[in-house]
């Protein structure tokens, strides 16, 4: 299906772990550890998209472990969500550069930014098992992030 823009697509992991939709509204929704659901949306105003946010709503198992709701403004140019343990990260990027931010999702504190040395690649971040972050860039190289110190267990 289409509109003005363009056509849509959207993709759905078939054990909903996550899913993309390209719309007007929604652009991403990710489902975090503890059952806890991050959306980055821009919610129409009058009749216009109003600026994005991030907000993030645990379930109700979630809620019991300490989880709280939460909402942010994020970037316009947000290029991919991922959540590992209980960290949110959030690539950003436009003009070249690109950022990569921990946010805390338990409650929404912000951990630490980092900026990156090129334009990354829309979604293009994941974490493995021992932690480490690998961000693709537009150029080709692949960034790997690690903590100095071994995060323990």
């Amino acid at each position: 299906p289409g509109n003005q823009w363009g056509h849509t697509r959207d993709l759905f992991h078939p054990r909903d772990a996550w899913n993309l939709q390209h719309n007007l509204v929604t652009t991403g929704t990710i489902r975090a550890p503890a059952g806890t659901v991050a959306i980055l949306r821009r919610k129409l105003q009058g009749g216009r998209l109003g600026p994005p946010r991030l907000t993030v709503t645990p379930t109700e198992a979630a809620e019991k472990a300490g989880f709280e709701k939460w909402e942010r403004p994020s970037p316009l140019s947000c290029r991919g969500l991922v959540c590992a343990a209980d960290t949110l990260l959030v690539l950003t990027g436009s003009r070249g550069e690109s950022t990569l931010a921990a946010t805390r999702l338990k409650d929404g504190e912000p951990l630490w930014s980092r900026k990156l040395p090129g334009l990354a690649v829309g979604w293009g971040v994941a974490i493995d098992g021992a932690g480490r972050i690998y961000v693709s860039l537009e150029d080709g190289r692949v960034l790997c992030l690690a903590a100095a110190e071994p995060v323990p267990a």
